[in-house]
């Protein structure tokens, strides 16, 4: 065994930032919660679409707020579900990472000294 895998193995290091995938799982894991911010404000754009809608057709709203009601859905609506499947899809990707290195940890507690 090398050096630099004695650096990143077990929990009685604590050096794991020698690991690129604790690294790469740790700025995915940011970028996925940033991402999350801009689906929670396409979420509310949505609402504020539907309510613009819902005010324009039943409180007798003007054809402006139809029409930027409508809008906004068109344009809030595809970004929520885009943002959506790709935090999905990150959140799968940082499970692989953390599962590779709790296989590289399995592997090293099996072998032997």
């Amino acid at each position: 065994m090398g050096k630099s895998k004695e650096k990143h193995v077990g929990a009685l290091s604590h050096s794991h930032e020698d690991n690129p995938l604790v690294v790469e799982a740790r700025m995915q894991s940011k970028a996925l919660g940033t991402l999350a911010v801009y689906r929670r404000l396409a979420y509310s754009v949505v609402a504020i679409g539907a309510l613009l809608i819902y005010w324009s057709v039943y409180a007798d709203g003007g054809t402006v707020q139809l029409v930027v009601g409508i809008l906004l859905l068109v344009v809030a609506v595809p970004c929520a579900a885009l943002l959506h499947i790709g935090i999905s899809h990150g959140k799968a990707n940082v499970q692989k990472i953390i599962d590779a290195l709790q296989q590289e940890v399995d592997g090293d507690k099996n072998t032997p000294e």
